[in-house]
């Protein structure tokens, strides 16, 4: 989620969406083609609109359902209902009139709450590697602390430790395989952690009360610590 880009499966379809330069855009392409429209048409008429072909970019990057990234023409997302206005649902093709209709109604809503929800993913996958860096880090000076060599299985050891809070075992899990609930508890957990680290609390200790941290945190947040571990 790095790179800013938003997949959302809208009805049968997938819309493409991308930050650029702080501003969300929305790759026009896919948006007609699942409307039942052609899109040249339609982009020769972006390109000849007095407005919104001043608006309209070719971002680079922007990742196909197939996987593979491309040049894409794009418009800013707050420019989405315009052009979307400009399409009169009487004068296309009755097969198709519904699902313009529908896009018309819907299709930026469902755009805006995906970048709203990346934007919320991305800040917590920060807060939890930042977290990450300073449980090792206190970690660290506890141990050097203690007159021993840090090894890398200590650091290993408290990550699984947190890990198996959220997930139920005790191994690394990839950043993309978490929720953003779960990303959350992630840093929040690290961050309790690295406190009883600092303060001497044996590994045998920290165990069973993270493990009720977890818990807490969850009911506190309203999110079940099933749906949180997977089970």
């Amino acid at each position: 989620m790095a790179t800013g880009i938003v997949h959302v499966e809208f009805h049968g379809a997938e819309l493409i969406g991308r930050l650029h330069q702080g501003q969300p855009f929305v790759a026009m392409r896919p948006i007609v083609e699942a409307m039942g429209l052609d899109w040249s048409k339609q982009l020769d008429k972006l390109k000849s609109h007095p407005v919104l072909a001043r608006q309209l970019s070719t971002l680079r990057g922007m990742v196909a359902g197939d996987g593979k990234g491309r040049q894409m023409q794009a418009l800013p997302l707050s420019r989405l209902p315009f052009w979307l206005a400009t399409v009169n649902p009487n004068k296309v093709k009755a097969a198709i009139r519904e699902r313009v209709i529908l896009f018309q109604e819907q299709a930026a809503d469902a755009l805006a709450a995906a970048f709203l929800s990346n934007g919320e993913r991305r800040d917590a996958a920060m807060a939890k590697r930042v977290a990450g860096t300073v449980m090792c880090r206190i970690l660290h000076d506890t141990l050097v602390g203690l007159g021993k060599d840090p090894k890398g299985y200590d650091y290993a050891t408290e990550h699984r430790l947190v890990n198996h809070c959220i997930t139920g075992m005790f191994q690394g899990v990839s950043e993309d395989s978490l929720s953003t609930d779960q990303l959350k508890l992630q840093q929040e957990l690290r961050m309790q952690n690295a406190v009883w680290i600092g303060q001497g609390m044996a590994y045998r200790d920290r165990k069973p009360l993270l493990e009720q941290h977890a818990a807490t945190w969850c009911r506190t947040q309203h999110i079940g610590l099933e749906a949180s571990n997977g089970h």
